[in-house]
């Protein structure tokens, strides 16, 4: 009969190691999800400066004719 496999624990280092690259793939999302986030809010601001320049252009300022 074949003896059974012994489970492999992993040393000190290779621990290390795998906590190293779980800390980097997770600073790469946070990353990626903030950096897309801050895209989006830069983008909404343009559009409404956008908008009201328009405004301002097309109605004039408010007040301006009574």
């Amino acid at each position: 009969m074949a003896r059974p496999v012994e489970p492999r624990g992993g040393g000190l280092t290779s621990r290390i190691l795998l906590g190293l690259v779980v800390l980097v793939v997770i600073w790469i999302v946070v990353d990626s999800v903030f950096g897309m986030v801050v895209s989006l809010v830069r983008g909404a601001l343009l559009i409404a400066l956008f908008g009201i320049v328009a405004w301002v252009v097309l109605v004039g300022r408010p007040g301006g004719r009574d």
